[in-house]
């Protein structure tokens, strides 16, 4: 059995100007667990649930953005795309503690993660799945793109259990 399940980063605009607005965790305050912070703060996500088809994620995808839509309208706009075509190249980051220890450790680096994406993420179940897993966010993308090492892959086989217990010597 395959799921999806998509993970879109948006651009939060300034209504007007249409410059990175930095207020992301006021846009989404309130709404439902759809919808992230990411590492800059004038950048959101929304997240769907897995699916079984890709259709029926991209359906939900796009309810979400119809309903981040309606909740930041007035005040903000969204847009998709890889980069902003006119804004800074750097930016503030979102308050948090993970953010916040990024922030210190890389600096300017971090502040310059203004890029925006779609992600595909799909599960395979079944006895012939393998997973690669470095961890989760910016530091293990780095390290997953960046192995030159050779690694160890562990697989986990179901142990049928002994018809009796087995007893225990020193």
């Amino acid at each position: 059995m395959v799921t999806v399940g998509l993970e879109e980063e948006l651009m939060l605009l300034d209504a007007e100007t249409l410059d990175l607005a930095p207020h992301a965790a006021d846009a989404i305050a309130g709404l439902d667990g759809r919808f992230k912070l990411e590492m800059p703060a004038a950048q959101l996500e929304i997240v769907t649930a897995p699916h079984p088809t890709v259709a029926a994620a991209a359906e939900e995808l796009a309810r979400s953005r119809a309903d981040l839509a309606a909740a930041v309208e007035g005040r903000f706009r969204l847009a998709g795309a890889g980069a902003h075509p006119f804004a800074s190249g750097s930016g503030p980051l979102n308050p948090g503690p993970r953010y916040e220890a990024i922030g210190a450790e890389y600096a300017s680096v971090a502040r310059r993660q203004l890029v925006f994406g779609l992600h595909v993420h799909v599960a395979i179940r079944g006895a012939d799945r393998v997973d690669l897993f470095t961890g989760h966010g910016e530091f293990s993308e780095r390290v997953a793109g960046g192995m030159k090492q050779k690694g160890a892959l562990y697989f986990l086989l179901k142990k049928e259990p002994a018809s009796e217990p087995t007893p225990l010597t020193d």
